[in-house]
């Protein structure tokens, strides 16, 4: 259909792409086409991102080359740039700004402002899916599953709850469905994403605060017959003993927790309005390997906070060292305007930020390099799911987060007659 083709520039977090996802099949179910290779496309969509200042810089890059690429395209501006910072739409040219969220309306909107006399398309709501399409993905792997968006927590340094607004959960029969359909289309991996994970369902006006993160992954597997079930990120605080038993009774919940630090000392976790201690955190670490001694543990960790001196630093390294993460992405602090940390005093420079995420990225490396030698020489199989094939070999992911690169001929199929591509479930051997 002429002069209807779109395409969707998306940045920014899993979220971002399970949105962008969701917007697609709107946006196909009504009546659009997804612009293809060696086309035009005659309405571009940017999905912005706000977590950090140069997040913002990633913005305006995305927006200039969705513009160069379609140069005569109706341009739309949509998510969290938008969201926290509207003043925006004075300085930048598009035809639409959006912030966060109404996927249905966003399609609509798109029709009746760039088409209003077409009456061939559906509206948005209206119009049925004809199935699931990978939210940011290009090949059939691991299905990115948003469970629930926003946030109640306001960490000093965060805009993400001023983008995303406060908890609030999708309905648990949708999610299954969902991770359903995902698997009889040829996923068997899910990642469960969301802005504050472990509040699933524990809003204050929920009806079903039973009904919580635990129960949800239990209520996942025992739906589907292999899907293999992840989680991105998991705050500390929210990792209670049913979370934490399932890594030891359930095969098909991955061995690997992402559970943010941001700081390795006290005084500084305050500033950041970060709601748990040093003790707490290594507690909690350790009932982890009580359950199971292999789980993949990564972590988040801002440098160069306000006033964070030489001695923290130090004191956030040994922390790290000593409680064992498997790996670390670490972040320069980025000083949000609209953030109580952006008013503190005694801010770093850019330089010693630069050094010290250096010098803990470094550390990461050699953290991550440790953690799988030392999982490969107590396992020599694993079962993978595979996300790529070239040649005589595929990559695919362990359930320890870790990718294995690995020739075919060392990998069976789990699925009899399925031949070995991405997305498929193999044995592998080391």
């Amino acid at each position: 259909m002429p002069g209807r083709k779109f395409k969707i520039y998306t940045l920014g977090c899993k979220v971002n792409q399970y949105d962008s996802g969701q917007l697609k099949n709107k946006l196909l179910a009504a009546g659009f086409l997804e612009k293809r290779k060696g086309e035009l496309a005659d309405i571009v969509i940017v999905n912005t991102c706000s977590v950090t200042k140069n997040a913002h810089r990633k913005d305006r890059l995305m927006l200039k080359k969705a513009k160069r690429e379609n140069p005569d395209a109706k341009v739309v501006l949509m998510g969290c740039w938008y969201k926290v910072y509207p003043e925006i739409e004075e300085n930048l040219k598009a035809d639409l700004f959006w912030p966060v969220g109404n996927l249905d309306a966003l399609a609509d909107t798109i029709k009746e402002k760039f088409y209003p006399t077409d009456k061939t398309a559906a509206p948005a709501h209206q119009a049925v899916s004809g199935g699931i399409n990978p939210p940011g993905q290009g090949e059939r792997s691991r299905y990115f599953l948003k469970i629930q968006d926003g946030c109640n927590q306001f960490c000093s340094y965060c805009a993400i709850p001023y983008a995303r607004g406060r908890l609030r959960s999708r309905p648990w029969e949708e999610v299954v469905q969902e991770a359903v359909q995902a698997e009889r289309v040829g996923y068997r991996e899910i990642v469960l994403t969301g802005i504050h994970l472990g509040l699933y369902n524990q809003e204050k006006n929920s009806l079903q605060k039973e009904k919580d993160l635990a129960w949800l992954i239990r209520k996942i597997i025992q739906r589907t017959n292999q899907l293999r079930v992840r989680i991105s990120s998991i705050e500390v605080n929210d990792l209670n003993e049913n979370l934490i038993s399932l890594l030891k009774t359930e095969k098909r919940f991955c061995k690997h927790l992402h559970i943010p630090l941001q700081g390795g000392d006290n005084q500084l976790l305050q500033k950041m309005n970060r709601p748990y201690d040093l003790t707490f955190f290594s507690e909690k670490i350790n009932e982890i390997r009580q359950a199971e001694k292999k789980t993949a543990i990564t972590t988040d960790v801002i440098v160069g906070f306000p006033g964070e001196t030489e001695e923290q630093f130090a004191k956030s390294k040994k922390f790290i060292q000593q409680t064992g993460f498997s790996k670390l992405h670490v972040f320069p602090f980025s000083r949000h305007e609209k953030t109580p940390a952006a008013k503190m005093p005694n801010q770093l420079s850019q330089q010693i930020k630069r050094e010290r995420s250096r010098e803990l990225r470094a550390l990461s490396d050699k953290l991550w390099q440790n953690y799988q030698t030392e999982i490969k020489k107590g396992q020599k199989e694993f079962t993978l799911v595979v996300e790529s094939v070239k040649g005589k070999y595929l990559t695919a992911k362990t359930e320890y987060y870790f990718n294995l690169r690995l020739p075919l001929s060392r990998c069976q199929s789990l699925e009899q007659g399925e031949k070995i591509e991405s997305g498929a479930m193999v044995l592998g051997k080391v």
